[in-house]
């Protein structure tokens, strides 16, 4: 059973991650003016706005995603300055730092998600001019590997650009050498290792065959049929295990609530499924803390968190 520990309309806005550490809660907030908020956990206070929006310097221009590196950093990529960063927050201030600039690495792909794992990065988007999904494998000298996992040849009248883009997908940060990468658009989930013979897939599962048509009108992205299902909505990585809060809704039926959902699935990092967990209240994004205890934002009519014992 859930239990609500607050809510503020103004707080949370339309909040679309969320990541805990300590007594803090990381906040990812698209429509908002700063794009990423720092909230005290213990009174669901604002501590700072961080990643101003916008074109110029100092400022940030589209960040979909961002993952809890250690207890106060954060790492997330730029999707239109094609940049990654790392941020060490501290109690009075707030440094950022550019790890990875992909302009300067890839000048001629697309890149639409970014991850640290470990000494490297991984990406995913559209490589080499190839209709398919691939991740690359970076470390500092430059692009080292493609993995080809997903052909879409079965799309044959899909412009190249929207076949590399439909099945971008999400990463997690890395735990012990493992990476899980997850997408919204086709139900997949992919568990990785990587070692010294390169990434290599531990596993892999498709919920579902997406439906989509290319969009020309709108750069890389792609129209998803309204009666085509939502994937997995948010995974987290843990020490023990990787929880995937999954949402398997169409928008023909559930609207904008396709993209919120109340499965959550757990396997070990090597994609081995363990438990299955139904809650009793939809939910856009969550965490688990150190005791095994489920924060999430729920929208309903306005942002709220709760949070769900699971021990």
């Amino acid at each position: 059973m859930f239990k609500k520990i607050g809510h503020d309309k103004d707080l949370f806005g339309d909040p679309t991650n969320l990541r805990i550490s300590d007594s803090l809660l990381f906040v990812l907030d698209p429509d908002s003016r700063n794009f990423i908020k720092l909230i005290s956990l213990n009174n669901l206070s604002l501590i700072k706005d961080l990643c101003l929006k916008g074109r110029g310097p100092e400022e940030y221009g589209m960040i979909c995603r961002f993952e809890l590196l250690e207890p106060r950093k954060i790492g997330f990529y730029d999707d239109l300055n094609t940049t990654y960063y790392e941020a060490d927050i501290k109690s009075n201030q707030y440094n950022l730092k550019t790890t990875l600039n992909r302009n300067l690495k890839i000048e001629k792909e697309r890149v639409a998600n970014t991850v640290r794992v470990n000494d490297c990065f991984v990406s995913s988007g559209l490589f080499q001019n190839k209709g398919r999904l691939l991740i690359s494998s970076m470390d500092s000298i430059g692009l080292c590997e493609y993995v080809d996992d997903y052909p879409i040849d079965d799309y044959p009248k899909m412009s190249t650009m929207n076949k590399g883009m439909a099945y971008q997908t999400h990463f997690t940060n890395s735990i012990n050498g493992y990476f899980t990468g997850y997408t919204l658009a086709s139900g997949e989930i992919f568990f990785y290792s990587k070692n010294g013979n390169g990434i290599v897939t531990e596993n892999a599962y498709q919920l579902f065959t997406p439906n989509f048509t290319p969009n020309s009108n709108f750069g890389y992205g792609v129209v998803f049929a309204k009666e085509s299902c939502t994937g997995f909505l948010d995974v987290v990585s843990k020490d023990d295990f990787i929880y995937a809060l999954y949402s398997g809704r169409t928008r023909k039926e559930f609207g904008m609530e396709a993209y919120m959902g109340n499965k959550i699935f757990i396997f070990t990092h090597s994609g081995v499924p363990v438990e299955y967990y139904e809650l009793d209240v939809d939910i856009r994004t969550f965490d688990v803390d150190e005791n095994g205890t489920i924060y999430a934002l729920t929208i309903n009519p306005y942002p709220q968190l709760v949070k769900f014992p699971t021990k």
